[in-house]
C-alpha cells in the first residue's frame, strides 16, 4: 500500500483533531505486519496510530491550507444561524458536526454556541463542553496548519468572533 502521508505531514483525526505524522511504525499483531501513522496531536498528549491501509475509513484528512483558512475566518466572522432551543436537538446536531472533522462545520459550530453563550450570558454544562471542544479543534488545526502556537490559534479564532471588541 502506498503512503498518502510522509513524517512531518500535517494531518486531521477526526477524534483528536489536527497533529503531525511523527513515524511510519511497523507492528506485528497476530502474525499479521501492518503499517501504522504515529501521530502527535496539537490537543492531547499522546501518540496516536491509524493503520496505513485504514487511514481513508479512520477519515484522516490533510490540514486546511490556504483558501481554507480564509474561509473558516470568514465562517467566524459571519453571522449566526439560530439554534434548536431544545438542548438535546442542538447538542444532537453540534455533535454530528464536530464529528464530520469538517473545519467549516466546527466553525458553525463555534460561531453558533458562541453567540448563544453571549446573548445568554451562559451555555448549560453540555453546551459549554460543546463550544470548547469546537474551540479547541478549530484552534489546534489553525495552530498546525499556520505553524503557530495554540494559544495564538485561539485568540485569532476569538477576534473573528468578536470584531467590535478589536475596534476600542
Amino acid at each position: 500500500m502506498k503512503l498518502r502521508y510522509q513524517v512531518g505531514d500535517k494531518v486531521v483525526h477526526p477524534v483528536y483533531g489536527a497533529g503531525t505524522v511523527t513515524a511510519i511504525a511497523h507492528k506485528s499483531i497476530a502474525g499479521t505486519e501492518k503499517r501504522y501513522y504515529v501521530i502527535e496531536p496539537m490537543i492531547h498528549d499522546m501518540q496516536i496510530m491509524v493503520p496505513v491501509d485504514g487511514a481513508k475509513d479512520a477519515r484522516l484528512r490533510d490540514v486546511v491550507k490556504g483558501s481554507g483558512i480564509s474561509k473558516v475566518l470568514r465562517v467566524l466572522r459571519s453571522a449566526p444561524r439560530e439554534l434548536a432551543d431544545d438542548h438535546k436537538e442542538r447538542q444532537e446536531l453540534v455533535t454530528e458536526k464536530l464529528r464530520s472533522a469538517n473545519p467549516i462545520k466546527i466553525a458553525e459550530v463555534t460561531r453558533n454556541l458562541s453567540w448563544l453563550q453571549r446573548h445568554r450570558g451562559r451555555l448549560g454544562s453540555k453546551d459549554t463542553k460543546l463550544l470548547d471542544r469546537a474551540r479547541n479543534l478549530l484552534a489546534g488545526e489553525l495552530a498546525v496548519a499556520e505553524g503557530t502556537g495554540f494559544e495564538d490559534a485561539l485568540s485569532r479564532i476569538d477576534t473573528a468572533l468578536n470584531p467590535e471588541k478589536q475596534k476600542h
